[in-house]
């Protein structure tokens, strides 16, 4: 009498058909003359086949040489070994960069050998990007508090060489050779002191005064720098969505973005070509590269007729120091920079680009709130008064050298200045003169910061206008690294007649 067989010792291959056909994970089997013996679902929709189109088939002939060869070095070890193995790559499927783990296990045949291997592979992609975008907000978190670390003395430091540049330029024949070799001085400080900005940038350390701004305005308002930054090859196209929303920006900064890209652009297109910057209102249900979330976003796409990126460059185009120009012809800082302000204005960027199909940035920035006055970005053409009415102003900085130079230069544009070296010295000035029109104030300094110094002041004097300075100000005295409207800010390095205007602007002297 034969024995009763087992209901569930019946069903049981069946559950695993189930369980390998519903799975999203790869699931395959390899004999050992390199026939493909089984494949799931899943596995054969990474390469845009069908299971029965891919079964009975050679694996050499269906994937590309180099990713075949590095499988088969895996398979090799399992069938010589009879021992599993564990592997994680990157590889190419249908022109996609994915990642997959993968576990292979020796399937035995009777004689105890390997008949084939069972492999069960995972796509980790999703999980590498997220892996890799860690490792660069560390980096960037890194760099920043390396940049600020250095950029607030080496601020003071182009601050006082500019000045004094400026000064002895004034005093000598634009023809004499020093003048000369001075400018050569003044352009290698003006270089720095971009390094520096495009450092901080990255870091997302550098102050923004965000308003709410019309973008079609900013892009307009730079297109005649473009057309003469790019030259007559190359062709620039603006085109404006319908109704498109203000945004919360800092105007300085969205140019900045818009030329660093549209350089880029240039770069790519040696033999010339088409820059195209649209705008329009992000479509939620349309835009899913970025997450968007519940807030309104206005998209601004910045695109060239290029040479296109591969997927290796699109992958670290936007990291600190990488370039494919050679060595002497850029700094890789251009798109971190751009990518460290979009950020800091609590927008996404992202680009979109094949070899020989040109580029796209798409840079997402969020929309105004409803209500809010739109700033203007043009200035309003009257002339600055270039000399004081000696009114006295209150001078704090703790570095002797800038402290000196802007001394010399409000002195030299009819201002008397009051002196002082710390805060204390400030307040002791205050109490004993009676006549004070501004209060000129590093941000960061020993023992008592600039707000907190103005704090004090205005307690004392209410109505006292403050003109802060800084290179670098603290993330503690300034939460979120956005200064309010209302606060007057003249970042470091600055010239005499920046420094001039901004005093005067403060005071409301206007000839």
């Amino acid at each position: 009498m034969s024995p009763v067989a087992n209901p569930a010792e019946q069903n049981f291959g069946d559950y695993y058909r189930v369980l390998a056909e519903t799975a999203e994970d790869h699931i395959f089997v390899i004999a050992l003359d390199d026939t493909i013996e089984f494949v799931n679902t899943a596995a054969a929709r990474q390469l845009g086949r069908t299971p029965a189109e891919l079964v009975g088939r050679k694996r050499m002939d269906i994937f590309p040489p180099d990713v075949s060869e590095r499988q088969g070095e895996n398979l090799t070890q399992v069938f010589e070994t009879g021992k599993p193995l564990y592997v994680e790559a990157r590889t190419m499927y249908r022109g996609r960069e994915v990642w997959l783990s993968t576990w292979l296990a020796p399937i035995a045949d009777p004689n105890g050998g390997v008949k084939a291997v069972l492999g069960v592979s995972r796509d980790l992609t999703d999980r590498k990007r997220a892996e890799e975008e860690l490792r660069n907000a560390q980096k960037l978190e890194a760099l920043g508090r390396l940049a600020g670390g250095i950029a607030h003395d080496f601020n003071n430091n182009l601050t006082a060489i500019l000045g004094y540049v400026d000064m002895m330029i004034d005093q000598v024949h634009p023809e004499e050779p020093i003048a000369r070799d001075l400018g050569e001085v003044r352009r290698a400080a003006e270089r720095s002191a971009g390094l520096v900005r495009r450092l901080l940038a990255f870091g997302r350390r550098q102050v923004l005064q965000p308003r709410s701004l019309d973008l079609q305005a900013i892009v307009a308002g730079v297109r005649p720098m473009l057309e003469r930054l790019l030259g007559e090859h190359i062709r620039v196209d603006v085109k404006a969505g319908p109704d498109v929303q203000p945004v919360t920006a800092d105007a300085s900064e969205l140019e900045q973005v818009i030329i660093n890209l549209a350089l880029n652009a240039r770069d790519a297109m040696p033999s010339g070509g088409t820059l195209t910057i649209t705008t329009e209102n992000a479509v939620p249900t349309r835009d899913q590269q970025v997450p968007m979330g519940d807030g309104q976003f206005v998209v601004m796409r910045i695109s060239d007729t290029g040479e296109g990126m591969s997927a290796h460059v699109r992958q670290h185009v936007f990291e600190p120091f990488f370039t494919t120009k050679p060595p002497g012809k850029g700094t890789g800082l251009g798109l971190s920079a751009v990518y460290g302000i979009v950020k800091q204005l609590n927008g996404f960027i992202w680009v979109d680009s094949e070899i020989g199909q040109g580029s796209a940035f798409h840079v997402y920035l969020p929309a105004a709130a409803e209500g809010v006055a739109l700033e203007t970005v043009e200035p309003d053409g009257r002339p600055v008064s270039v000399r004081g009415s000696h009114q006295a102003i209150l001078l704090v900085e703790d570095e002797d050298t800038v402290r000196r130079f802007v001394r010399r230069a409000l002195h030299s544009s009819g201002f008397r200045v009051l002196e002082a070296a710390t805060p204390e010295d400030a307040l002791a000035f205050a109490a004993a003169q009676e006549d004070i029109s501004l209060l000129l104030t590093d941000v960061v300094m020993p023992r008592m910061s600039g707000p907190e110094l103005a704090h004090r002041l205005q307690e004392m004097r209410p109505g006292l206008p403050v003109l802060y300075m800084s290179g670098y100000p603290s993330n503690l005295l300034l939460p979120g690294r956005a200064i309010p409207p209302s606060v007057r800010l003249l970042s470091k390095p600055f010239t005499m007649m920046q420094l001039i205007e901004r005093v005067q602007e403060a005071l409301g002297v206007r000839t």
